[in-house]
């Protein structure tokens, strides 16, 4: 009998162990994913000369098309247009859910940094 019920906590543990693993690489494949969006934010940012409405409505879409609303910019040392080569500071809020249990997420910040490349008119 001790010999059955130490099998079954040993199919048990290895099971357990084993969604451990896979959930693990899931949120490993989600942490890859902040790289590329926070590309792209420094790309918009940099393109339109500043955290502007235009490069705001970008980045709000491209994180709604690509990342189900994964990835949300929470604050900005500057809004609108700066001048050239101006740093603008921004902090990437990712919310990564829990895998196995879709209602629960945590919330991890990621900083980032984007200098203006566009000329005064």
């Amino acid at each position: 009998m001790e010999h059955h019920i130490s099998e079954i906590i040993h199919y048990f543990l290895t099971f357990l162990i084993i969604l451990v693993l896979i959930s693990v690489a899931l949120l490993g494949k989600e942490i890859n994913d902040i790289n590329a969006f926070k590309n792209y934010v420094n790309t918009s940012i940099e393109r339109h000369g500043g955290y502007t409405d235009q490069a705001e409505l970008e980045v709000v879409n491209y994180s709604q098309k690509y990342y189900q609303d994964l990835f949300k910019i929470n604050s900005v040392s500057q809004k609108g247009r700066v001048n050239y080569g101006q740093e603008i500071n921004y902090v990437i809020q990712a919310y990564f859910p829990v895998a196995f249990f879709r209602e629960s997420h945590f919330i991890v910040d990621f900083y980032g940094q984007a200098s203006s490349r566009l000329r005064s008119e």
